[in-house]
């Protein structure tokens, strides 16, 4: 299916296979992947027509150097966001981050 006929009202995209953490039990074995490139994600994201949540998932996927322009693009498109994490390094977002990127309103 292409994504400008997509009806699905969630996908998941798994931006990186990078961790932090080292879980026995991690359903990532090979973690030596490339993170996904950018553009190529925003790309994806805009082919898709209706609403749509994306679930940004890894890994880690705030090891992603790019996290913040994704959701910002996904969310000037309309599109929702949410990110599975395993919060160590939430820290190191500033408070004012979500609310600027449009994850919270």
């Amino acid at each position: 299916m292409r994504p400008e006929d997509s009806s699905y009202k969630a996908i998941y995209c798994d931006i990186v296979h990078r961790c932090n953490m080292e879980c026995a039990n991690c359903y990532l074995p090979f973690r030596d992947y490339a993170d996904l490139n950018t553009d190529k994600v925003i790309d994806f994201i805009k082919r898709f027509k209706v609403k749509t949540e994306f679930r940004l998932i890894g890994g880690e996927p705030t090891l992603h150097k790019d996290l913040p322009k994704i959701i910002k693009e996904a969310t000037s498109l309309g599109h929702r966001t949410a990110i599975a994490t395993n919060g160590l390094r939430l820290s190191l977002i500033h408070i004012s981050e979500p609310t600027r990127l449009g994850m919270i309103s």
